[in-house]
């Protein structure tokens, strides 16, 4: 797929998951004093493999890739995600997480998350958010909705 669109449209932007692609990478799970699986670097990993694969001789007689190369780029976005200073909407909104927190925590609660559900405060408790895997639906209509928003191919099921 990076090569079809990298053809029809000279770049490509591909955005994976923390955690994803542990198993074509063959990481071995690793573990945490508190037992959260430590993953390993897809980005990195991701980022050799499509720079290996572009730099076949093959795509030096490519008259799509001619006098061209496939140049990976990796950003990881936690670093820009914490160089950006905080705006007023950002404080106000950690503040009422904070308040919230707090109150659930006086109040004798223990166990809990608080988040934005429906533009109001709640407090859930932390075993029902961690309980489960979020499982993506790939015949469900939200699916289609995002390949055809991003132009993904869809997944063979």
């Amino acid at each position: 797929h990076v090569e079809a669109v990298l053809r029809k449209q000279g770049h490509a932007l591909v955005i994976v998951a923390e955690g994803a692609g542990q198993t074509q990478m063959g990481a071995e799970p690793k573990y945490d004093a508190s037992g959260n699986i430590l993953n390993e670097d897809v980005g990195l990993w991701l980022k050799g493999v499509i720079a290996k694969h572009f730099g076949q001789a093959k795509y030096d007689a490519d008259p799509a890739f001619a006098g061209k190369k496939a140049k990976p780029f990796l950003v990881d976005p936690t670093y820009a995600i914490r160089a950006v200073p905080a705006n007023a909407a950002d404080q106000v909104y950690c503040s009422s997480l904070a308040h919230a927190a707090v109150h659930g925590a006086m109040a004798g609660y223990t166990r809990f998350i608080v988040g934005d559900i429906n533009t109001r405060l709640a407090m859930l408790p932390l075993d029902v958010v961690v309980n489960r895997r979020n499982v993506v639906a790939i015949r469900d209509r939200m699916w289609t909705r995002l390949l055809f928003s991003t132009g993904q191919p869809p997944f063979e099921a």
